[in-house]
């Protein structure tokens, strides 16, 4: 049952990356058109656009998260018991990567307050304008 499981998942992923991927494309040709035929002054990219669209996804990302959770839970139930020694180490690698996951969010958030983002930005885009040569 396991191997089913997985050829389920499998497919339920690969279906969700091929349907963001579809989205993204006719996301991008419809802005593409409408940014040419409207100069340049259209942006390519709309936050409504992007939020109709992504409507659509919504439903097969549920499905891939409800398959994700029950096929976790039936795993559980299937686990046999581990001896303690390893069951305390595996209580550490929990709390250490919970750790180290709160650890990251606060040095993004402390990067974001502190200015990075806008830092990052300003050097991307210098760095894209010199590449084409606006720069």
């Amino acid at each position: 049952m396991r191997k089913k499981q997985q050829w389920i998942m499998s497919a339920l992923t690969l279906l969700l990356c091929a349907a963001v991927c579809l989205n993204v494309l006719s996301l991008y040709r419809a802005g593409y058109i409408r940014h040419a035929s409207s100069g340049p002054v259209q942006p390519i990219f709309t936050w409504e656009d992007t939020v109709a669209r992504a409507r659509y996804l919504l439903p097969l990302f549920l499905l891939w998260l409800a398959g994700a959770v029950f096929f976790r839970k039936s795993d559980e139930k299937k686990r046999v018991s581990v001896r303690p020694e390893k069951q305390r180490a595996q209580a550490d690698s929990g709390k250490i990567r919970l750790a180290l996951f709160i650890l990251a969010l606060a040095f993004i958030v402390l990067g974001i307050l502190n200015g990075g983002l806008h830092d990052v930005l300003v050097k991307a885009i210098q760095i894209c304008t010199e590449c084409i040569g606006l720069g």
